[in-house]
């Protein structure tokens, strides 16, 4: 008689360990690969985070730098209204200019020799 007719539960028991050992082995391996993809995907996530966190970094350095050329700009604009402002506070604006020598001369001007 062929041994799968025999219905006896030492063969039973034998069928039932491979079915629990197969579905266990299939479990085990799906949860693997569901664990390697899960990895996978947050290590792309990650990834992708560092280039847009270097990327906004960046933009703040151009920001700090364009922040800090509009301040001079600013205060160069400040000064030029200053300038405007002497101006009209009825000063004038000088036409010829003498400058005076500071080399010693004996024209009036003590030397300690």
């Amino acid at each position: 008689m062929p041994s799968y007719l025999i219905n006896s539960p030492k063969a039973n028991s034998q069928v039932d360990q491979k079915k629990v050992s197969r579905v266990l082995s299939i479990s085990l391996l799906t949860s693997f690969i569901i664990l390697l993809i899960a990895y996978v995907v947050e290590t792309n996530e990650l990834a992708t985070k560092g280039y847009e966190i270097r990327a906004l970094e960046q933009q703040v350095e151009a920001l700090e730098q364009s922040y800090e050329e509009y301040e001079l700009k600013a205060g160069e604009l400040q000064a030029l209204n200053n300038m405007n402002n002497l101006q009209i506070k009825d000063f004038v604006a000088v036409e010829k200019v003498e400058y005076l020598s500071t080399i010693p001369t004996s024209s009036g001007v003590a030397v300690n020799q």
